[in-house]
């Protein structure tokens, strides 16, 4: 009797295994034949060392001697939104050397924003007038991987490299049981796809409230919570670094939602730091005319809104220090 249920376990067993394996070659077979991709191509292939994952250049304007640099994520990235319609182009208009380079990484934490920083500042030797760092509230999760790897709505579609308290850095992949999903997700078309859509899904039902996540005791707790501190001191440290690799480059701070606790940490952080903190939305409701299909980032008549929210801001605190047109407005 043992054997037989031995038998039938094996069977079972391999028949799974079969048509996980049948599925991998269907799927490589579709991503050889629709995109042309090499049949023993795997995901980690496409992840980046240093970065994680790579993010999206836009550049507007002509002059590239002293660019505005625009580092953010998602919302800077803008999802198949316009160069031209998205929030930073407003900024244009005020520029003097009329010209302006925005990198966007989706999912993006402020560590990851801050090895783009660097590798403008010194690899491509680009000397900026002014710096913008588009900020968002799941930064503090993005920025401590014992927070985000206990999230159903941060889901990193690679391997993500965090900035440890003693300086050091780790490249992990902020799943639970990172030691059995990152090889699967790392050489299987199939699995990483799978985990994609799972990632789709959990947001989803995050986004709904059918689904508790770590997000849910920090805002529950607005902030006491002894994770979340160790996210805060850490992305303090990073965004102290921010300002100390631009020297006398003056640098601003842009943050596009409004969420507590984090808003107010981050107002915390900013003034720690000495940087201006501009917060474009503030008590703007995001509705269907503001956003894309997600209802989450910004449509093109979002990003417009939240530009022209920006430039407000930025002459009430005579912050606009450059154009031609506030010229032409006095």
């Amino acid at each position: 009797m043992r054997a037989l249920l031995q038998s039938k376990i094996l069977l079972v067993y391999l028949g799974v295994t079969f048509a996980l394996f049948f599925a991998e070659i269907l799927i490589r077979c579709h991503f050889k034949i629709a995109r042309a991709q090499p049949f023993f191509t795997y995901p980690a292939q496409a992840w980046d060392k240093e970065l994680g994952w790579r993010g999206k250049e836009h550049r507007l304007g002509k002059d590239w001697e002293a660019p505005i640099l625009v580092i953010g994520d998602s919302f800077t990235d803008g999802l198949g939104v316009k160069s031209e319609e998205m929030w930073f182009a407003s900024l244009l208009p005020y520029l003097k050397n009329k010209s302006l380079i925005a990198y966007g990484g989706l999912g993006y934490g402020n560590f990851q924003e801050l090895l783009v920083l660097k590798e403008y500042l010194y690899r491509k030797n680009v000397k900026p007038s002014h710096v913008f760092i588009q900020l968002c509230s799941n930064d503090f999760l993005n920025n401590y991987l014992e927070l985000e790897k206990y999230s159903f709505a941060q889901r990193a579609p690679a391997p993500r490299p965090y900035l440890q308290l003693d300086r050091s850095i780790v490249l992990m992949f902020p799943r639970q049981f990172a030691w059995l999903s990152e090889p699967l997700l790392s050489y299987s078309q199939l699995a990483y796809r799978l985990d994609l859509r799972i990632g789709l899904f959990l947001s989803e039902q995050v986004r709904k409230g059918n689904l508790n996540t770590i997000e849910h005791q920090i805002e529950k707790k607005q902030g006491n919570f002894e994770p979340f501190q160790q996210a805060v001191s850490t992305t303090n440290m990073i965004i102290g670094e921010i300002k100390s690799s631009l020297q006398n480059i003056p640098l601003f701070l842009v943050l596009v939602d409004d969420h507590q606790p984090y808003q107010k940490v981050f107002e915390d952080i900013a003034n720690n730091n000495q940087i201006p903190l501009i917060v474009p939305l503030r008590g703007v409701k995001q509705n269907h005319k503001y956003t894309l299909p997600d209802r989450v980032h910004l449509s093109a008549s979002g990003n417009r809104l939240m530009g022209e929210r920006l430039i407000e801001k930025l002459e009430e605190k005579k912050y606009l220090f450059l154009s031609d047109k506030r010229d032409e407005k006095t």
